[in-house]
């Protein structure tokens, strides 16, 4: 399928024509391409949609490409509310001979599937074993969750979590964490009496991610 082979190489537009063709439409492997495609653009619900629709077998699949599918469902559906299909990709993620990146991956997803199901703590837990992560990514995202969590349990001022959040921004850009974290930090300067920092905020986020739903 030439739209894979689009998909795997990062050519989503190119995938994306390809995958248009209505002899396509209802095709697992193209399916698990659009996937792939919505999910690295933000499309949060489509994407879950399709990763928990019938696909074909993701082990077949290069392992780069098998680490990258499992990571972005488990985002997806994790994001969409369902934690039960979340699990489906992340114990191959755990269980591929994974490298460093995926098991700190299926750490930090693991805490969201966590939080998902109600067990704050032991989500808590496994952000902080990760907030000093080698890797940059996986350190912004469980710093990120770590005072998420503490705003939505009120256990932290919207002024003292401005100053953690701001330091994220030179830690990890790019993709849909850059744009949560411009409009956490948006609302957040709202909230604590600089409403014009707000607004600057907000319309960044809007204007580096104009096709973020």
């Amino acid at each position: 399928l030439d739209a894979a082979a689009k998909t795997m190489g990062g050519e989503y537009d190119a995938a994306a024509r390809t995958l248009a063709a209505p002899a396509l439409q209802g095709v697992p492997e193209a399916s698990l391409m659009r996937a792939v495609i919505a999910a690295t653009r933000g499309r949060t619900e489509e994407a879950a949609k399709l990763f928990s629709g019938p696909l074909p077998d993701v082990s077949e699949y290069p392992k780069s490409f098998r680490k990258k599918v499992r990571v972005l469902a488990a985002k997806a559906l994790l994001g969409y509310g369902d934690p039960l299909t979340a699990q489906n990709y992340l114990d191959p993620l755990k269980s591929d001979d994974p490298d460093a990146d995926a098991t700190a991956w299926a750490g930090y997803l693991d805490g969201l599937r966590l939080q998902k199901l109600g067990q704050k703590d032991a989500a808590r837990a496994a952000w902080e074993k990760l907030a000093d992560s080698p890797i940059d990514e996986i350190k912004a995202r469980s710093r990120f969750a770590l005072v998420s969590q503490k705003l939505d349990d009120k256990a932290i001022e919207p002024q003292d979590a401005v100053k953690e959040l701001e330091a994220l921004r030179y830690l990890w850009r790019g993709d849909t964490f850059e744009f949560d974290l411009l409009y956490k930090l948006g609302k957040l300067y709202f909230d604590s009496g600089q409403p014009r920092k707000s607004l600057i905020t907000l319309r960044q986020a809007a204007t580096h991610f104009p096709d973020h739903p």
